[in-house]
This record gives structure tokens, C-alpha cells and sequence, in this order.
């Protein structure tokens, strides 16, 4: 007995064709962009990350320089000096503390086992992570320019704005990077959260992020 012929759909191809075509696997875009969303709805629903990456930065841009008596640092203003320093902090703790401890919590919830019975490569997930972290990073870059510019009467110059973008992209993958790095050598997130920001914080003081001292422009009391 001759196998029936497959049923004909309206452009004449057969139903089976449709379906292998219908259950085929996602690309791989679409399941970055996934990830992508996955990681930006937990930072949304925790807020406290995105808080300390994005709000925190801006707060001390604006509360420094009008505290502290004028002075200058590097022949800056300190208002000046400060964006680029709280611009470095933002994108260091989206990617080196925010990630890695995301992770972490999501490894010891089991998640990252579960995902290896499911059709999710790993890469996907992890690069979904970092992506997020380089969004977040984005976002608080464009908010401490635009306090600056408001608050602080800073003076943008449009030319330089390419390489700012470069520069917060390569700095934010370094350390998303790092930050997964020490997180293999961790084991609980925990314990990568007292690392990362155990190190970042003497970092900040050591590389001028935060400025300790400066020139005065009148009187210091």
C-alpha cells in the first residue's frame, strides 16, 4: 500500500513542511533579546541594583559640588572633574558588582542548573546578562550628562560623544567580564557582593573616581 500523500496547504506546500518550519528553534537574537528583557524586568521589579548604579552616582554629582567649598581639580572645576569619575563608578558597579551577584543568585536558586534542560544555550543567558549591564550602564551615563548639564552648568561638547559611547561600551564590557570571572571562584552571591564592592570602593579613592582633596578657588575652611 502506496504512503497517503501529505495534506496541501493553501500555497501548496504540505502541512508537514509547515510545521517543521513552525517548531523550528528561535534565532539567536531573539533569544538575546529575551534574555535582555528577562535580566532589565528582574533589575525593575529589585530596583536596589539599579538604584546604587544609576541614582546613587547622581546624587553624589550633585551633592559634592555643592557642599564642598570651590576648588579645582586638575585645573577642573570640581563639578566638571566629578562626571567623568561618577560616569567610570556607574558603569563599574552595573557590570562588575550587579552582574556577577545576578548570577550568583540565580545560581544558587538553581536556575542556571535548570537551564540545561531546556533549549537555552548558555551563552545566550550570559551574554542577555552582560547586554543588560551595558543598557543599565547607557542609562546612567545619559542621566549624569544630563544632571551636569542641568544642575551643574556643564558645557557638553557634541564631537566627543562617539568616543563617550565607545568608551562607556569597552569599559562596561571589562567589567562585566571580570565581574564573571571572579564569579566562578565564588560561591555564594554573598560572598562575590563582599568581594566586588570590598574592592571597588579602595579602587574609586586610589584612581580619583572619588576625588580626596583638591585645589581651592578662594577661601577652604
Amino acid at each position: 500500500m502506496a504512503p497517503a500523500e501529505p495534506e496541501r496547504g493553501v500555497a501548496g506546500r504540505s502541512v508537514a513542511t509547515v510545521t517543521r518550519t513552525g517548531a523550528g528553534h528561535p534565532s539567536a537574537g531573539r533569544l538575546l533579546a529575551g534574555q535582555v528583557r528577562y535580566a532589565l524586568t528582574g533589575l525593575g521589579r529589585e530596583r536596589l541594583p539599579a538604584f546604587f548604579a544609576v541614582v546613587f552616582p547622581g546624587i553624589l554629582l550633585v551633592l559634592f559640588p555643592a557642599v564642598l567649598p570651590p576648588q579645582t581639580v586638575h585645573g577642573m572645576s570640581m563639578a566638571d572633574a566629578m562626571l567623568p569619575g561618577m560616569m567610570a563608578y556607574a558603569v563599574a558597579v552595573a557590570g562588575y558588582v550587579n552582574l556577577p551577584e545576578a548570577v550568583a543568585q540565580a545560581r544558587g536558586a538553581g536556575v542556571l542548573k535548570r537551564l540545561r534542560g531546556t533549549p537555552l544555550p548558555p551563552w545566550s543567558y550570559l551574554l542577555g546578562r552582560l547586554v543588560s549591564g551595558l543598557v543599565v550602564a547607557a542609562v546612567a551615563a545619559i542621566v549624569l550628562i544630563g544632571l551636569a548639564v542641568l544642575v551643574n552648568d556643564y558645557r557638553v561638547d557634541a564631537d566627543r560623544l562617539p568616543a563617550v559611547a565607545v568608551g562607556v561600551l569597552v569599559t562596561g564590557v571589562c567589567f562585566g567580564s571580570l565581574g564573571l570571572l571572579l564569579l566562578t571562584l565564588m560561591p555564594t552571591a554573598r560572598s562575590v557582593t563582599a568581594i566586588t564592592l570590598g574592592t571597588l570602593v579602595p579602587l574609586s579613592f586610589i584612581s580619583d573616581v572619588f576625588y580626596v582633596g583638591g585645589e581651592c578657588r578662594g577661601r577652604c575652611r
